[in-house]
């Protein structure tokens, strides 16, 4: 294992710095702290990389979704759970006169 590894956690995006993960292999193999160190990056490194498919799943169904709703023959009106108007379809933009960006 190198002295150093790491990787990219998110990129330097809107002003915001880029953040990265680092693993540091000790100099002396009785520094413990370094290896209970290394299984918690570890760790951490799996669940990103969880995360980071969980939010392409999400993006790809929201994606397919959106699809699915400009689709419909039918005027679709979404509202969330107090009954405000979140969505239009195509449809139901030109039946109300609404746009979906109001």
């Amino acid at each position: 294992m190198p002295a150093c590894e790491g990787f990219l956690l998110t990129p330097a995006q809107d002003g915001r710095p880029a953040q990265v993960m680092l693993r540091m292999k000790p100099a002396s193999s009785r520094a413990n702290t370094f290896i209970a160190l290394n299984r918690e990056l570890e760790k951490h490194k799996q669940l990103y990389r969880k995360l980071e498919a969980s939010r392409e799943q999400l993006r790809l169904s929201e994606e397919n979704l959106a699809i699915t709703l400009k689709s419909i023959g039918d005027a679709v009106m979404v509202t969330d759970r107090a009954g405000n108007l979140v969505s239009l379809n195509p449809v139901a933009e030109r039946l109300t006169g609404w746009s979906n960006d109001e």
